[in-house]
């Protein structure tokens, strides 16, 4: 599952995820959804009206593409069934570059 997010989001903000399919109904469906430890994301779980549940990625903390430009995540759906049953699927995201960065000179004064 590919997403492109760029340098300059704030944290807080929310990307929404594809849902997991599950043919099962009620508490044998899909309950959860968690994301892989990392520094800069976590994982809500919400609810559809009619039941169904889908995720969405919560920005924790700012990104910086010079530091990382790319992070892979696992997204793991579990089932209320006993015992409960789960897939995963990886979220790559790529950090889109902002000009945030001013060009530099090695040295103050060249001599020519």
């Amino acid at each position: 599952m590919p997403l492109k997010i760029q340098e300059s989001v704030q944290p807080g903000t929310v990307f929404p995820l594809k849902a997991a399919q599950d043919p099962d109904i009620g508490s044998n469906a899909v309950q959860n959804y968690t994301v892989s430890p990392n520094l800069h994301f976590h994982v809500v779980t919400h609810s559809r009206a009619d039941g169904r549940k889908y995720p969405e990625l919560v920005l924790d903390r700012a990104l910086d593409r010079e530091e990382q430009p790319e992070l892979t995540l696992t997204l793991t759906a579990v089932d209320g069934g006993s015992p409960p049953k789960s897939g995963t699927t990886t979220v790559r995201i790529e950090v889109v570059d902002i000009n945030d960065n001013a060009p530099q000179f090695v040295q103050s004064l060249y001599e020519v």
